[in-house]
């Protein structure tokens, strides 16, 4: 694991901000999405028996797949529910 660090000027801003990002073998990998649908993190509560509410994450189930597209072979960031519906519309 590698990370990098670029700085950026925003002259309209008047800002410096310096943007981090992690190379895991040389791709770039930025967020937990869905590259199809764009399905992300969603926040929520979990509830006790006491129905306290404490903070959790809902992560999509995001799985590495390598799909053909317009004849070359491209691996893609995927969730479950788009790699099940690609796979349904290809029969």
């Amino acid at each position: 694991m590698v990370y990098y660090c670029v700085a950026v000027i925003i002259p309209e801003k008047n800002c410096f901000a310096i943007v981090q990002h992690l190379i895991i073998s040389g791709k770039d990998i930025t967020m937990a999405k869905c590259e199809m649908c764009g399905k992300t993190t969603k926040f929520g509560h979990n509830r006790s028996f006491s129905m306290r509410a404490t903070n959790r994450e809902f992560k999509p189930n995001l799985q590495r797949v390598s799909v053909y597209e317009n004849g070359r072979k491209v691996r893609k960031v995927l969730c479950t529910r788009c790699i099940r519906t690609m796979v349904k519309s290809s029969k």
